[in-house]
């Protein structure tokens, strides 16, 4: 009867003389080069302008477009990391409506945008609230968490787990016009990059 060892040691010769060492040393040096290009591509940034709004975002995300300004449902697009492997990928959505003839202060605004995410969202916690000025216009920014349950929104996968999303909305007074930006992170690239919703809302500016 052979040993462990014996076994082991034969399984490493065997692959030796069927040339699959080559196999495995190609496939880790695609890997590799993989993921050279892909930090090399998060490095760079591009701007987005539209829908009211201007901001900074990496260069390998793409942009999806909906409706033109004035329509319904509502002015939007979608960015997103179009190298996730993961169900709930990392992204950026915008939208452009028609402000509420309610709110007129950036603490209306914030009331306003917290009642909408409370009763929209699932496990919803917020985690901060401020009152600011984004090009001199009244604005805030609500930080929180929530848990979605990827398949039921819609999102490609094969699993029913819910994940945890880590977000960051600005919306922005505008004249009649109110403008939202939100950062969309799952937990597994929030742990790898907590500031970047940070660095996005950094580059945050309205647009004509």
């Amino acid at each position: 009867m052979q040993s462990e060892k014996e076994t082991r040691d034969e399984g490493l010769t065997g692959v030796l003389k069927r040339g699959d060492l080559l196999v495995v040393v190609v496939g880790a040096a695609l890997l590799l080069t993989g993921w050279v290009v892909r930090s090399k591509q998060m490095d760079q940034n591009a701007s987005y302008v539209g829908h009211g709004v201007a901001f900074e975002h990496p260069k390998s995300w793409g942009v999806v477009e909906g409706p033109a300004a004035g329509t319904l449902p509502p002015a939007s697009a979608e960015l997103f990391d179009l190298m996730a492997t993961a169900t709930f990928k990392p992204k950026i959505e915008v939208l452009d409506e028609r402000l509420p003839a309610s709110v007129k202060t950036g603490a209306q605004l914030g009331d306003y945008v917290l009642l909408n995410l409370q009763s929209e969202l699932t496990l919803f916690h917020l985690k901060r609230q401020t009152v600011l000025k984004v090009g001199g216009k009244e604005a805030c920014r609500v930080d929180y968490a929530y848990a979605v349950n990827p398949t039921v929104a819609g999102q490609p996968g094969d699993t029913d787990v819910p994940v945890i999303v880590h977000a960051s909305k600005v919306a922005i007074i505008d004249g009649a016009r109110l403008h939202w930006v939100t950062v969309l992170t799952p937990g597994s690239a929030q742990r790898r990059d907590p500031k970047f919703a940070d660095r996005v809302m950094q580059t945050l500016r309205t647009s004509k």
